[in-house]
C-alpha cells in the first residue's frame, strides 16, 4: 500500500524536467507554491469607506476566484486597512485589479435635431426638447451639460451639444443587472481582426434591464445602408465610466426584449485578447467594489528569492530527518532500523506533496513547518515502535501484541495532535489555517500507511533475527 501510494503521489506531482531560456536544467511540478515561495506582490490598500471593508474583500475574493487566482489570501488589518497577498503576479498586475473598482454600464446613444430652437425625442411619448443657449429642457425640467432626467423609468444624461444636435445617452444596462456571466467556450470567442485580436463573450441581464433596452431601442431607425442591417445608434461600453468599447446594434435586436447580450473587446495580440476577456468577465461576475480603493504601499518578493526559500525549506526537511536519523544510529546501533526510519519519513513526505497537489493546497512557508511537524510526530511514532517491539516484558510475549500495544498509542497521539490542530483550521488565519492543514494531512497518512508499514518492516527484521 505505502509502495503504491508513493507511485500515485507522483503522479499526482506530475514532475517534468526541462531546459530552460538560458540553458539550465528546470524540473517543473503540479505543486501550487504560495507567496513566499514562488514570488509576488503584497499590497496594503485602504478603502474610502472603511465601514465596508467586509464586503469589499467579498467582492475582491470573488474577483480573483473569477480569474483563477487560487494562490490569493485577503485579509482586513485592523479597522482601516486590507492586505492582499497574490503569488505569480507583478505589481501592474494587482494594480490593474486593485484598481478598477469595476462599475459598468451599457449605454445607447440618441440624438435629436434641433430646428428654430426646439426638437423632438422620440421614445415612447414624443418628448419636446427646447434648446436656450446650452441648456435643454425636456418635460418641463431643464438641463445642462452631465445632468440627468428619467423618462418611463430610463435614465438619460444630456452629454454633449454639436451644432444644432443634441445628444444625450440612455442607460441600457449597468453592472447591477447582470444575472450570469458565461466563461464557457459555447460562449466566448477569440478571432483575428486586422488591427490585431479580438473576443466576445455573452451576459444574461435582467427582465427588468431586457424590458429597458427594448423600449430603448425601440423608436431608433435602421441604417439599411449597412450589410445586414443596424440601428443609426451605438450601444457603449462603459468601465469605471471610461469607454472601453462601442458596438453596432443589429436591427433584429430593435426594440426586442433579449434577456443574453453579448459584449466584445480587443487586444494587440490573442494571449492580450484573452486576458482583458477574463478581466472583464472578472468584474462583470463579481460587480463594483463598494468603494474605492487606494494603495498604500506594494512589496513585490520576486521569483528568485520565492526559489531560494523554497530551496531552504526542502534542505530543512532533508536536514531534519538525516538528523534525527543520526541520534537514532546511536540509539540503537542498528543500520535495519535507522534505513526504513530514513525512507518512511521521506515517503511521508512525498506522499504529503501528493495530496498536497490533488487538492491544490498551497504550499507555502507555513505549510513546510506543517511538514516538518508531521515529520517529527511520525518519528517519534517509529520510535515508539521500535521500543515496544524491543520489550522484553513477560507480560506481552508475542511480536503481534507488542506492535498492537505501540499503535493504540500512537493512535492516540494522532488523534490528540489532531484535535489540537483542528480548531486552527475554522478560527485560524492565513499561516496558522496552512500549517493547521498540513499537519492533520500529514499525520493522518502516517497513521494510515506510513506507520503500518513501518510496523511490517520492523516486524520482519525481528522475526529474521
Amino acid at each position: 500500500m505505502l509502495i503504491a501510494t508513493i507511485l500515485v503521489s507522483v503522479i499526482f506531482i506530475g514532475p517534468v524536467y526541462t531546459i530552460g531560456t538560458d540553458g539550465t536544467a528546470i524540473i517543473t511540478t503540479n505543486i501550487k507554491r504560495g507567496l513566499d515561495l514562488e514570488g509576488g506582490v503584497r499590497a496594503l490598500i485602504e478603502p474610502e469607506d472603511a465601514s465596508l471593508i467586509k464586503k469589499t474583500i467579498t467582492t475582491l475574493n470573488v474577483r480573483v476566484n473569477s480569474l483563477g487566482l487560487t494562490e490569493t489570501r485577503i485579509t482586513s488589518i485592523g479597522s482601516k486597512y486590507i492586505q492582499v497577498e497574490m503569488a505569480g503576479l507583478s505589481e501592474d498586475d494587482i494594480r490593474n485589479i486593485l484598481e478598477q473598482q469595476g462599475k459598468f454600464e451599457a449605454k445607447v446613444q440618441r440624438h435629436v435635431e434641433i430646428r428654430d430652437g426646439s426638437g423632438v425625442l422620440d421614445f415612447g411619448s414624443n418628448y419636446d426638447v427646447l434648446l436656450d443657449n446650452k441648456t435643454i429642457s425636456i418635460d418641463g425640467l431643464f438641463l445642462d451639460l452631465n445632468d440627468t432626467i428619467n423618462l418611463e423609468g430610463v435614465s438619460f444624461e444630456y452629454t454633449n451639444l454639436t451644432g444644432k444636435t443634441v445628444e444625450l445617452t440612455a442607460l441600457a444596462y449597468s453592472g447591477e443587472d447582470i444575472v450570469k456571466v458565461f466563461n464557457d467556450a459555447q460562449h466566448t470567442r477569440i478571432e483575428p481582426v486586422e488591427s490585431g485580436y479580438r473576443f466576445s463573450f455573452q451576459i444574461m441581464v435582467s427582465s427588468d434591464a431586457a424590458t429597458r433596452f427594448a423600449k430603448i431601442t425601440e423608436k431608433i431607425p435602421i441604417d439599411f445602408g449597412t450589410t445586414g442591417g443596424y440601428l443609426t445608434e451605438d450601444i457603449d461600453l462603459y468601465l469605471d465610466n471610461n469607454m472601453v468599447d462601442s458596438l453596432r446594434i443589429g436591427s433584429g435586436l430593435k426594440g426586442n426584449v433579449e434577456s443574453t447580450v453579448t459584449i466584445s473587446g480587443s487586444g494587440d495580440d490573442q494571449q492580450e485578447a484573452i486576458d482583458n476577456m477574463r478581466n472583464f468577465q472578472a468584474i462583470m461576475e463579481s460587480g463594483a467594489l463598494p468603494t474605492t480603493l487606494e494603495i498604500v504601499k506594494i512589496d513585490r518578493i520576486s521569483p528568485t528569492l520565492g526559489a531560494e526559500f523554497m530551496k531552504t525549506a526542502i534542505f530543512a526537511i532533508i536536514f531534519a530527518i538525516l538528523a534525527v536519523s543520526i541520534v537514532i544510529f546511536f540509539r540503537y546501533k542498528d543500520v535495519r532500523i535507522v534505513i526504513p526510519i530514513l525512507l518512511t519519513s521521506l515517503s511521508e513526505v512525498l506522499i504529503i506533496f501528493g495530496v498536497a497537489s490533488l487538492i491544490h493546497w498551497t504550499i507555502d512557508l507555513a505549510a513546510i513547518a506543517g511538514i516538518i511537524a508531521a515529520v517529527g510526530t511520525g518519528v517519534d511514532d517509529q520510535i515508539i515502535i521500535t521500543d515496544e517491539s524491543s520489550r522484553k516484558e513477560k507480560m506481552i510475549t508475542s511480536l503481534k501484541a507488542k506492535l498492537k500495544n505501540a499503535f493504540f498509542i500512537i493512535f492516540t497521539a494522532a488523534f490528540t495532535t489532531i484535535a489540537a490542530m483542528t480548531p486552527l483550521l475554522f478560527i485560524g488565519a492565513g499561516a496558522l489555517k496552512g500549517f493547521a492543514l498540513t499537519t492533520i494531512i500529514g499525520v493522518s497518512i502516517g497513521v494510515l500507511i506510513t506507520r503500518p508499514a513501518f510496523g511490517r518492516i520492523i516486524k520482519e527484521i525481528k522475526e529474521g533475527v
